[in-house]
């Protein structure tokens, strides 16, 4: 009576580690592709950001990120960026730096994606980041940074 007991108890067992198992791999599986999506964005997104012409770009940004590029602080980063740097030539293959999960105020689930990449410009490189947030099925640019800015 006992072995039935114990081998019900290990079948259950075995059969909750095998679901934990597929439910991880399926996970990890579909955060991979996301990753992989991802990337192709990052050098799409980095090649019309490395134009530095804010109506060539604006449409893959948020409203937030607009608004900060418009703002009288800010009008004339964009210009300064391109006589630094000049046009985004090429960028290295993009890594994943993190990712990031915040609720706004009408508690909508806002998923926050940064990669990086170092990027090749006609004056110089920089490491460029770009963090996507996702709206509607459609991802967006909702922060760029450039970091580590050498002028040849």
């Amino acid at each position: 009576m006992k072995t039935i007991k114990l081998l019900k108890f290990v079948g259950m067992l075995s059969l909750l580690l095998i679901l934990f198992y597929a439910m991880v791999t399926a996970l990890i599986y579909r955060e991979t592709q996301k990753n992989m999506f991802l990337k192709s964005y990052f050098i799409e997104y980095a090649e019309m950001i490395g134009t530095w012409h804010l109506d060539s770009f604006r449409h893959i940004l948020t409203d937030d990120l607009i608004a900060s590029l418009e703002h009288e602080d800010n009008s004339t980063l964009l210009t300064a960026l391109s006589d630094r740097l000049g046009k985004l030539e090429a960028c290295e293959e993009p890594n994943f730096v993190r990712a990031e999960v915040h609720f706004s105020t009408d508690a909508r689930k806002v998923d926050t994606v940064i990669f990086s990449a170092q990027c090749h410009f006609e004056k110089g490189h920089a490491g460029l980041s770009i963090a996507f947030v996702e709206h509607e099925g459609e991802q967006y640019v909702h922060l760029f940074r450039l970091n580590s800015i050498t002028t040849t």
